[in-house]
């Protein structure tokens, strides 16, 4: 997608265990507006999400929950009419100054991310492999300043 876009997003906790938001975007090069709804909830350490893209067209559902410490394991079920459903698997290792992402998903694209952070710069390596359509990309982001 090319052009000028904007938008809002909102997310609010409504109860102890329960947050509820929506994301509007406009796409000002195509005249176009999108719109979203999201619900996350927590139960002890294990954190579910739902959201419903542009009025039901795409549904997407979650499940994160920590291993040990600084490892996460993730998964996203995504529903779409017209193009079927995909599930994605992937950990997740944290520590500090190192961030490393894997996942698979059930149409054979396997995506890798390692990011690396100190006090001057931010540097991320990104790789993607997808075996049924024999494609691969790789990418690097380069980031000078202090590191969140």
């Amino acid at each position: 997608m090319q052009g000028l876009v904007g938008g809002f997003n909102y997310m609010q906790r409504v109860h102890r265990n329960l947050m509820l938001g929506f994301d509007f975007t406009q796409l000002f090069t195509h005249k176009r507006s999108l719109f979203s709804y999201a619900a996350k909830t927590f139960i002890g350490n294990h954190s579910l999400y739902y959201s419903s893209i542009q009025g039901g067209v795409q549904h997407h559902v979650g499940y994160v929950i920590p291993i040990k410490k600084g490892t996460t394991f993730v998964s996203h079920f995504k529903f779409d009419p017209e193009q079927g459903s995909t599930t994605t698997l992937g950990l997740r290792q944290r520590s500090e100054g190192i961030d490393i992402t894997g996942t698979i998903n059930s149409r054979g694209k396997i995506t890798t991310n390692l990011g690396f952070k100190t006090p001057i710069y931010g540097l991320k390596l990104s790789a993607e492999a997808d075996y049924f359509r024999d494609h691969y990309a790789f990418g690097y982001g380069i980031t000078i300043g202090p590191q969140q």
